[in-house]
């Protein structure tokens, strides 16, 4: 059955029947149908249609959802971007995306004021549905075409995996951006398989205690969270039952408090590829193993696929995905045969789960966000006005960041750089380090050497001590130096600089639980006396 019929069956048998939210509104069946139509008219009258792409730029909420249903209505090709992008980041998608309409804030009202539209366009399972922008490799995000299949294919994926473990009770909390293929998913289920969805406000997300707090007022019974919550000590009254987990490399996660799975897939897949339903504490988590829908292989650098047991690229087949929108190359040189080379290295264990080992290429992977060097380093030279900067990833134990390399002699401000730079790039892609090196080292084929950049020494970025001057520096410089395993933190030291990350900076906003204090101002402020400060200034306005 298509995505679309599903719905409408359930609006017919299921019309009150409440399954969408935020944290202002929840909708019914009904509702959803009656906002989403008036949508699908609005555009409709406007001409737009099969193969024409609609950005959808409005606040994190229910309204992102209805906009892309009324889309999905109109035959029409969705690209939603999060409220928090840059605006020349914003502006580029829309451009490259050949948008020819963009529902926002603005025109919102005139649009939901439309007369409602019942019933939808007939689409052929390969006309394009979405365009999903991710990091990409020529400096700037680049965007996956997936086609109208794919939601006809998530309903199918999602009853292998899902409907066995679900109580028609559950209400499952989605904490994912508005535009990751991982909320998405998340929208066929409530709308095909009638399970409430809630979205968590952005600000609820990064904090850990806000997070459990949002969990418990809502009744969150599934909860999709970044596997660095799954460390951190779980209220007992919760009352998650499963938890889901993805996006990067889980360990050491198993609870007996709930049921956790560890979720595989990708822009690309738009779908989701494989599960492992998690039965212990692991030092690689395994991924799952192939489902009827999607074949896996783990194939060598010929492309022929190697024994069980033999390392290689994991790959998977994407019957929906028509490749990187303005970029033949890239799509060509990933997408083969059908199948997408994902560019993980992973086995095939005896049991029959995969386990990923790492990364093929230098790809950055940061918070479960996939980047490529090419996009940070373009933002680099432009900001600082050098012809070259270098890029690359690291990752010490528990801990990643990202470190651009330069050679040409000028003085860099490295805080208004940073400013800079967030004008461009979302947070988790703003690097750690800015390292001069007096020459390029390449290999003798006149290549990059990239073993030859080394990450940074810690020691050698601890400020001159000064001492906390108010109860809040003392704090943040208490628990800085606890996370951190730093003996002395002084107020004008760098958390960052001193080895903090996505999960450290989580784990501060935590232990902290001071109220308004969340990971944004941290990314932002960086120093205890700056995150004080800004807090404080928080306060008064």
């Amino acid at each position: 059955m298509r995505f679309i019929d599903k719905f409408e069956d359930n609006v017919r048998l299921y019309p009150d029947s409440t399954i969408l939210g935020d944290a202002n509104k929840t909708l019914t069946f009904r509702e959803i149908d009656n906002l989403s139509g008036r949508v699908y008219a609005f555009i409709k009258a406007n001409n737009i249609g099969k193969e024409m792409a609609v950005l959808i730029d409005l606040k994190r909420g229910v309204n992102v959802f209805i906009a892309l249903l009324g889309i999905w209505k109109s035959g029409a090709t969705g690209v939603v971007v999060e409220d928090f992008y840059p605006e020349d980041r914003k502006r580029f998608i829309y451009e490259d995306a050949r948008c020819v309409f963009s529902i926002n804030e603005l025109n919102w009202t005139e649009i939901i004021s439309t007369e409602t539209l019942s019933g939808h366009e007939e689409t052929d399972v390969h006309d394009a549905s979405e365009i999903i922008y991710t990091s990409g490799s020529e400096g700037l995000p680049k965007g996956v075409v997936t086609e109208y299949g794919k939601l006809d294919l998530n309903i199918q994926v999602q009853g292998w995996f899902w409907l066995d473990e679900l109580l028609s009770s559950d209400i499952m909390l989605l904490s994912s951006p508005m535009s990751a293929v991982l909320s998405h998913m998340y929208l066929y289920f409530a709308l095909a398989h009638r399970l409430m969805v809630d979205i968590a406000p952005i600000e609820v997300v990064k904090n850990f205690h806000l997070f459990f707090k949002y969990i418990k007022e809502h009744n969150a019974t599934v909860v999709g969270m970044p596997p660095a919550y799954m460390q951190l000590p779980i209220p007992p009254d919760t009352p998650m039952r499963i938890a889901l987990l993805g996006g990067e490399g889980v360990k050491n996660v198993y609870s007996d408090k709930c049921i956790t799975y560890n979720l595989y897939g990708s822009t690309e897949s738009s779908v989701e590829v494989c599960h492992f339903k998690i039965d212990r504490n692991y030092d690689i988590t395994p991924i799952g193993y192939n489902s009827p829908y999607l074949d896996i292989r783990i194939v060598d650098e010929n492309g022929l696929e190697v024994e069980d047991g033999e390392t290689g690229e994991l790959c998977h087949a994407v019957p929906f995905t028509r490749g990187y929108i303005n970029q033949q190359k890239q799509t060509e040189e990933v997408f083969v045969d059908g199948y997408f080379l994902t560019g993980d290295i992973a086995r095939k264990q005896e049991d029959g789960n995969f386990i990923i080992l790492g990364r093929k290429t230098d790809m950055i992977k940061i918070n479960g966000n996939r980047i490529e060097p090419a996009e940070i380093e373009g933002a680099v030279k432009k900001v600082l006005g050098i012809n070259w900067a270098f890029a690359k990833g690291f990752q010490e134990e528990e801990r990643s960041f990202i470190c651009v390399y330069y050679n040409e002699t000028k003085d860099i401000d490295y805080a208004t750089t940073r400013e800079e730079l967030m004008k461009i790039l979302p947070n988790y892609m703003i690097p750690t380090y800015f390292i001069y090196v007096d020459r390029i080292p390449t290999l003798s084929n006149g290549k990059i050497d990239r073993g030859a950049f080394k990450a940074p020494k810690i020691s050698e970025y601890r400020a001159e001590y000064v001492a906390p001057t108010n109860a809040l520096e003392e704090l943040l410089c208490n628990k800085m130096a606890q996370i951190l395993k730093i003996d002395r933190i002084g107020i004008n030291d760098d958390f960052f600089l001193l080895g903090g990350d996505s999960m450290n900076t989580i784990k501060l906003a935590t232990e902290c639980n001071v109220t308004g204090l969340n990971t944004t101002d941290i990314y932002a402020s960086r120093t205890p006396k700056e995150i004080a400060n800004s807090w404080m200034l928080k306060q008064l306005y």
